[in-house]
């Protein structure tokens, strides 16, 4: 995502939501388990993801009357996938190089309080842990 033209894939509204998807859990799985990822990529791609979030819900706010799961299917995918990502990586990536300050800038408040409820759709202990970790680094 982001940069990476594999990416485009998951920006490109033209092909079907499956394959959107399926770009985006695979770049997770990347982001998530390859010890040799840098920091910068890692932040790279959680701007991308969280700006595709911002967008979606930027276009759809105004039209938004029921939250309907099938729908918003993908939003909810690139969701779960920054709270993996961050999960994942954990306090040891977060106090690196100022990255808390980096992901406050991201405003995930926002997302995590629309009327997509984001939350809502991922597991429990889950939604917990990640809520969990911004809230132990002030994010």
């Amino acid at each position: 995502l982001g940069d990476d033209p594999r990416g485009a894939i998951f920006f490109d509204r033209e092909l079907p939501a499956i394959l959107r998807r399926n770009a985006a859990l695979y770049s997770t799985g990347l982001m998530s388990r390859l010890s040799h990822v840098d920091n910068d990529l890692i932040l790279r791609w959680l701007r991308s993801v969280v700006s595709f979030l911002h967008s979606y819900l930027g276009a759809c706010d105004a039209v938004l009357e029921t939250v309907d799961t099938d729908v918003h299917s993908t939003y909810y995918v690139a969701f779960a996938c920054i709270m993996h990502v961050l999960i994942y990586r954990g306090g040891s990536f977060i106090i690196q190089a100022d990255n808390a300050e980096r992901l406050r800038q991201l405003r995930l408040a926002a997302i995590i309080r629309s009327r997509l409820k984001p939350l809502s759709v991922q597991s429990a202990p889950l939604a917990e842990e990640f809520c969990d970790l911004l809230t132990n680094f002030d994010i």
